[in-house]
């Protein structure tokens, strides 16, 4: 009879340790989940907020595109270090490209090229899409341009500039504002 007590008294505890231990499993699982989903609201909001900021920047036209790659016509990447950028700073855009430990005709390894809006279009993608720019650009010394951006809502942003005379360099980096960018422009030669 005391058998019986300890073997109905062991079944019982181990069913009980299961039930509970798969009650556990459960709450895991759900609070995994929950969690998944709570990361993934979050991030769908950061996109929209930067998405929101970037908008606004090229709508003001007042961004600057902080380069850590350049793109030549053949899609060949040129990693940069610093100061080569894009800017837009009202109707003036500077176009420049930097390579540190060189002199260059700007002083800092590259070519500023200063210019003037002469067309400039901003169109926001709908829901996950990126915000675009495109712009026609007078510059002294490679006359007429066309510039071309595209800025996602983490802020990376990719821009090709496209001279008149089939030449073209792409950029790729960060959006920031100007009051947020940590830029140095270089001497340009052209004006």
């Amino acid at each position: 009879m005391k058998n019986i007590h300890i073997i109905i008294t062991t079944v019982l505890l181990f069913f009980f340790v299961g039930t509970v231990s798969a009650q556990t499993r459960e709450d895991r699982r759900e609070a995994r989940k929950q969690e998944r989903l709570e990361k993934k609201r979050l991030q769908a909001e950061a996109i929209e907020q930067g998405k929101t900021m970037a908008l606004n920047l090229a709508q003001n036209r007042t961004l600057v595109l902080e380069a850590d790659a350049l793109y030549d016509r053949y899609m060949n990447r040129y990693n940069m270090v610093s100061n080569s950028f894009i800017m837009f700073d009202g109707d003036r855009v500077v176009i420049q490209t930097a390579a540190p430990g060189y002199i260059g005709y700007n002083g800092l390894g590259g070519i500023t090229l200063n210019g003037r809006l002469t067309d400039y279009e901003v169109s926001e993608g709908k829901e996950d899409k990126p915000v675009r720019i495109s712009a026609q650009v007078s510059t002294t010394a490679l006359g007429h341009g066309t510039l071309n951006m595209t800025i996602s809502g983490d802020g990376s942003a990719r821009a090709t500039f496209r001279d008149n005379w089939g030449n073209r360099v792409t950029f790729s980096g960060q959006v920031n504002s100007l009051d947020d960018s940590v830029i140095y422009e270089g001497m340009s030669i052209f004006g």
